[in-house]
C-alpha cells in the first residue's frame, strides 16, 4: 500500500490533489487513501488542513476495518467538489 513517506509520496501531496480537483468534473469526487487515524492523526489532520485550503467544497475522513493491516483499519479521504455529494 502506498505510503506518505515512500515512493508513493507524491500521492499525499498538495500539488496531487490540487491537479486532482482541475482534472475532475464539477461533480467529481476523489477518494484517496489516508492512512490510520490510530498512528497518523497528525498526518491526516494536515493532510485535511491542506486539502480544504485547495478548494474542496467538502473533505472527510472515513476508515475501514481490514484486520490484516496494522492496526486494524485504514482511512479515505472523500474529497466532492459540492459540498452536497459528501
Amino acid at each position: 500500500s502506498p505510503a506518505p513517506g515512500g515512493p508513493a509520496s507524491t500521492l499525499f501531496g498538495e500539488e496531487f490533489f490540487s491537479r486532482c480537483k482541475r482534472a475532475l468534473h464539477a461533480d467529481g469526487i476523489l477518494v484517496t487513501q489516508a492512512e490510520n487515524m490510530w498512528i497518523h492523526l497528525d498526518l491526516i489532520s494536515e493532510m485535511k488542513e491542506f486539502i480544504e485550503k485547495i478548494g474542496w467544497a467538502s473533505v472527510e475522513y472515513a476508515n475501514i476495518s481490514i484486520p490484516s493491516y496494522p492496526s486494524g483499519c485504514i482511512g479515505f479521504f472523500v474529497c466532492s467538489k459540492k459540498r452536497e455529494l459528501c
